[in-house]
């Protein structure tokens, strides 16, 4: 399984942060790993949460066991994404 090792930076010696393309592939390559395992564990990154969310599935009937963040956070967190747009449109 390939893994998505971080480039450094020469110059200060910083750690690069990978791209979105790159962390999409590790997760799918994760994603497909324990499936072969027959663990529902699924980890993708939401486009408009922009942050990782695990969730755990029952294989069996398609059932959500549990996500990391819930819902809940997710949808906080993109509602409040919104108010902050509305806020400086409004402001300016």
């Amino acid at each position: 399984m390939p893994v998505v090792k971080p480039a450094v930076d020469a110059k200060d010696g910083d750690v690069a942060k990978p791209n979105a393309t790159q962390v999409q592939q590790s997760l799918d390559d994760i994603n497909k790993v324990l499936a072969g395992f027959s663990i529902s564990v699924q980890f993708k990154v939401d486009p408009d949460y922009k942050e990782f969310i695990v969730k755990v599935v029952d294989q069996d009937t398609g059932k959500l066991i549990r996500q990391i963040p819930t819902e809940d956070v997710v949808k906080m967190s993109k509602a409040m994404d919104n108010l902050k747009g509305l806020l400086f449109a409004q402001s300016v």
